[in-house]
């Protein structure tokens, strides 16, 4: 018999008891989960901007002179203006320099913002642009990443993102940008 098939056949015969999910950590008792969240998005290296509501955000931000038409995005407002629209992305090699994500949920214990890949367009691209841009409505926000995870549907894929792309070599030299975005902005509306 063949050794390979051998080991794969004893690793398959082997029956262990199903391991129970570690325990959730302890809720939060935050009362303000705005401040605890402003405050970690901060921590992480991202700038974060507050704005009431949409109209607000799009008559402060967006038409504050950014160029929209170079911006990829899947929220809606934001194609209507003429970004174009992340799920028509094909060439992973195309230039990206910002991409506006809308997100599912904020955590307030990390600053990270949990984006569905339904909000993505292209799983690639908020690995791709040079600033990403999420925005979270502040009635999503959360205490923990179990609570997200709570709410989910098993199997289904999304990213928490939390801070501009970091990584450092053996010598401390810090290099932002290296494996995602180089800059990182966290909208809060609400």
């Amino acid at each position: 018999m063949d050794p390979k098939k051998q080991i794969l056949d004893r690793i398959r015969s082997i029956r262990q008891a199903p391991k129970p999910y570690p325990p959730q950590a302890i809720e939060s008792q935050e009362k303000d989960l705005a401040e605890a969240f402003t405050g970690m998005v901060k921590l992480s290296g991202s700038t974060l901007l507050r704005f009431e509501d949409q109209q607000t955000m799009i008559d402060e931000f967006v038409k504050a002179g950014h160029p929209v038409n170079e911006w990829v995005s899947t929220w809606d407002p934001l194609i209507r203006m003429g970004a174009s629209e992340a799920g028509k992305i094909t060439d992973a090699r195309i230039v990206i320099s910002c991409a506006v994500l809308p997100g599912k949920f904020g955590v307030a214990e990390n600053g990270a913002v949990w984006v569905p890949e339904e909000a993505m367009g292209q799983r690639t691209i908020p690995f791709l642009a040079e600033h990403l841009i999420l925005i979270v409505h502040a009635k999503d926000l959360v205490a923990t990443m179990h609570q997200v995870y709570a709410v989910n549907q098993p199997g289904s894929y999304g990213l928490f993102i939390a801070g501009p792309s970091k990584t450092a070599d053996i010598e401390q030299h810090l290099v932002l940008g290296a494996q995602g975005p180089l800059a990182h902005t966290v909208i809060l509306l609400g």
